[in-house]
């Protein structure tokens, strides 16, 4: 819901919100009555791959318990995205200081105030280099696998 809220504070900007939403989401968004805040549903990866293609900036304030290391965030990161983020699981060690703006959980006054501070066109594009850059330094098969390699051979 913080989303939703930050997207009242931006009526002139487009809130493309995708993925599952239950029921009494739905009817929430609905009632908001906002042109600015489209509820897209679930999408295969290639749909995803367009929508973050489209995106200037990419908002991810997950609380949920069962998150860890986030798919969609190293997703929105290898197509350059700047990312605003809620200081929960790996979010924080994903984008660093660099890669966007890390708000605590729950605080959309926090997430608005990060958006406003992204508006500038040269804050995005730094901060989008350094994602693409974390993303092939980081995040790729060969060196995840290096890294479950070495877990394994400590353990043996």
């Amino acid at each position: 819901y913080e989303v939703l809220r930050v997207s009242e504070a931006f009526p002139d900007i487009n809130f493309r919100l995708v993925g599952h939403a239950d029921n009494e989401t739905e009817k929430y968004i609905e009632s908001m009555n906002r042109p600015n805040v489209v509820l897209t549903g679930e999408k295969n990866s290639e749909d995803v791959k367009e929508e973050l293609k489209n995106a200037d900036i990419f908002m991810f304030l997950s609380y949920f318990i069962g998150e860890g290391f986030s798919n969609a965030l190293a997703e929105a990161m290898a197509m350059e995205l700047p990312c605003i983020v809620s200081d929960w699981a790996a979010n924080a060690d994903m984008i660093e200081e660099s890669g966007g703006i890390v708000v605590p959980a729950k605080d959309s006054l926090a997430a608005e105030n990060a958006l406003k501070s992204m508006l500038d066109p040269e804050v995005r594009r730094r901060q989008s280099e350094f994602n693409v850059k974390k993303v092939r330094e980081c995040y790729t098969d060969k060196k995840i696998i290096n890294e479950y390699v070495k877990v394994y051979n400590s353990l043996l």
